[in-house]
């Protein structure tokens, strides 16, 4: 055994020749800070797997053309990454990958917690705003802004990250000044005070409804972090947890007009965090590459049927009492396959599904638009709850419809 001197690196770089490189979308971090070293240069992702050079690549995998080689070379081996050049690009349709404006965000409640996600940004060198939920609450025009919006774990509960601090008092500044030099560097406020408020959610979902992303993160990641041992034996949970999600919906939506904002607020993060746990079965179930290619088709298919809501001149009222039958039908489609296990029906309740779920989005969008669903849930407060919820149902349903017509399982 011999101790190591120094920092110990993946070896990376280019090999082959030819002018077009590849890279194997393995959900290696480094990849998207390679997007970022070599910003300006056109990038691709494939939208599925294909074999190239005598060699498998992933759903995903990026797809590089006319790149300085020099600086490719020089970014793969800083990174510990593995590009093949090819003499002529994978017969494989792709789409292309721009390099994302991206705004991080804190809570002034505290920032202890998200300040170790923000790390692994500033290690990989991926640029960021980071912006507070003060800023979210006063920028209406979020999505003309950035295209990604971060929001991790800042160590609080849901409605202390949407209510603030109490604001009894004097204001509490963080702000830097001679007797305080050291804070306020990186961002600054007048008051700490305040927090997200229902302005900060109404932008988010307008942000969401324009196609921007809005990734949240926590329960997920605990769950698909656990041993395979453990999920296996609890992978009952599954069951009760789409049954306890099922429950939460309904709940919210049948109660919505009695009880506060607030609590109906507190209803739709339980929900978010049942999802959660239920995504982390769905990270270890299927191959990383499928469950990206599912989300990102999801994004494009829920960003499409929602501009369509937004600028339609089509009254979509009607369509409401036959997506909800489908809707319906789909619910009682899938728990009776849960116990039948027939493949058939579940590709048509996925095929249905995509339909639905897309139609739904329009559908969803129109109705928050035209003030229809906060006229139904009482106030526009409960409105901003409700259209938040509807939408946040769209998307994930829709992403788990793709997942299962065309990810590839573990086994």
């Amino acid at each position: 055994m011999e101790k190591l001197a120094g920092e110990v690196r993946a070896p990376g770089g280019v090999s082959g020749s030819g002018p077009v490189l590849v890279l194997n979308h393995d959900a290696d971090p480094s990849i998207l800070a390679l997007r970022y070293r070599l910003k300006e240069v056109a990038f691709e992702a494939a939208e599925e797997p294909f074999e190239a050079a005598g060699r498998k690549f992933n759903r995903g995998s990026l797809v590089v053309k006319a790149a300085d080689p020099s600086a490719v070379q020089a970014a793969a081996s800083d990174l510990g990454l593995r590009l093949h050049a090819l003499a002529a690009a994978p017969a494989v349709k792709t789409h292309p990958v721009k390099a994302a404006r991206i705004a991080y965000v804190h809570s002034w409640v505290s920032t202890q917690d998200e300040g170790w996600w923000r790390m692994e940004f500033d290690r990989l060198a991926i640029p960021y705003d980071y912006i507070s939920t003060q800023t979210v609450a006063a920028t209406p025009g979020l999505r003309d802004r950035y295209d990604v919006i971060v929001f991790p774990p800042v160590g609080r509960g849901g409605a202390q990250v949407v209510s603030g601090l109490p604001m009894w008092g004097n204001p509490l500044p963080w702000k830097k000044t001679e007797l305080t030099p050291n804070i306020g560097v990186i961002d600054s406020t007048d008051d700490i005070r305040p927090g997200l408020g229902w302005a900060g959610l109404a932008n988010l979902e307008a942000f969401v409804r324009g196609g921007g992303l809005l990734v949240t993160t926590a329960v997920g990641v605990m769950v698909s972090s656990l041993p395979m041992e453990t999920l296996a034996s609890i992978g009952g949970l599954a069951i009760i947890l789409i049954i306890a999600q099922l429950g939460v919906a309904i709940v919210l939506t049948a109660a919505i007009k009695k009880i506060s904002a607030t609590v109906g607020l507190l209803l739709f993060f339980v929900y978010a965090a049942l999802t959660g746990v239920t995504l982390g079965f769905i990270l270890v179930a299927y191959e990383l590459g499928s469950v990206l290619a599912a989300g990102s088709s999801a994004a494009a298919v829920f960003g499409a049927a929602a501009i369509y809501g937004a600028v339609t001149k089509r009254n979509l009222t009607g369509l409401g009492p036959y997506l909800f039958m489908g809707l319906i039908g789909i619910i009682v489609a899938s728990l009776v396959n849960m116990f039948i296990g027939w493949d058939t029906l579940s590709f048509v309740i996925s095929v249905a599904g995509v339909v639905i779920f897309t139609a739904l989005t329009a559908y969803d969008v129109q109705q928050i638009q035209s003030g229809n669903v906060a006229a139904w849930a009482g106030t526009m407060e409960k409105g901003a709850v409700m259209g938040a919820f509807k939408l946040y149902l769209d998307f994930i349903n829709l992403f788990f419809m793709l997942l299962r017509l065309f990810g590839n399982s573990r086994g």
